[in-house]
């Protein structure tokens, strides 16, 4: 049986870099863009309403092209705390009525911001028609060989007691099929930094490395997890490109979200 890979970006534009809006998202999707098509994969882009309204040719263009779009919120906004104050589902409706009215679609899943979640946002999410949810994650522990990083054993042990146990495959929670986070993020590989400031040759070898092993030790399904404003950003669309090209050289079928819920 062919090993699933997912691969999602989470399209937050100018809203959660570090350095805000000194970028160009237009240009890092272009990259990203091109590298998909180049090795033929249909990631899903967990999407800020925000980002839809400024950029909504590309929204367009990413559905037409069978990428999968699901919500991030609005304003990349703490959903916890958006329940809290009774304003997670007014929040969410916006975002759904701007891509559906670019998509067509009904949006089937969606992504925390920063992946802060609880029992109660997941109950208004199902009542709001979702299907599927990508928030839990585990710190892996190919991040403590990072450069100039140093080594305890003693947090190696735990985190790696913690990885036998965590859940590997999409499971239900609340109604929704949870697909768990299974690489690194970009952020903790490549560390956030200026998306002007290109990333020194040994980062994005460590990075390269860390995704590669943790694709070698997955079983049936695993995914990868980017921010365009990062990984699209100076000499960092490399590391996408060989990542991609290693696994493309696996025996693997790229599928969306969406099509997990069918398997």
């Amino acid at each position: 049986m062919k090993k699933m890979v997912t691969v999602f970006f989470d399209l937050e534009a100018c809203l959660d870099a570090p350095s805000k809006r000194r970028f160009d998202l237009r240009e890092n999707m272009q990259k990203i863009s091109k590298i998909l098509d180049k090795h033929k994969v249909r990631a899903a882009f967990n999407t800020c309403g925000i980002v839809v309204e400024r950029f909504p040719d590309m929204i367009k263009e990413l559905h037409n092209k069978g990428h999968e779009i699901a919500s991030h919120g609005y304003a990349h906004e703490n959903f916890v705390q958006l329940e809290q104050i009774g304003e997670l589902g007014a929040v969410l409706r916006k975002t759904e009525k701007l891509v559906e009215d670019i998509t067509d679609e009904k949006l089937f899943g969606v992504r925390s911001p920063w992946l802060i979640h609880n029992k109660r946002v997941y109950s208004i999410l199902k009542k709001r028609g979702y299907k599927w949810v990508s928030n839990r994650s585990i710190f892996r522990t190919e991040i403590l060989k990072a450069p100039g990083t140093a080594f305890p054993l003693v947090k190696y042990l735990f985190f790696s007691m913690l990885w036998k146990t965590y859940k590997k495959e999409p499971f239900k929670i609340g109604g929704l099929l949870e697909i768990p986070l299974l690489s690194s993020q970009d952020g903790e590989l490549l560390e956030l930094v200026d998306p002007k400031q290109k990333s020194p040759k040994n980062r994005l070898d460590f990075a390269y490395q860390s995704l590669k092993t943790q694709f070698d030790k997955s079983g049936k399904i695993f995914n990868l997890n980017f921010h365009p404003w990062l990984i699209g950003s100076a000499n960092r669309s490399a590391l996408l490109d060989r990542i991609l090209d290693y696994i493309t050289s696996h025996e693997v079928e790229f599928v969306l979200p969406k099509d997990i819920l069918k398997k």
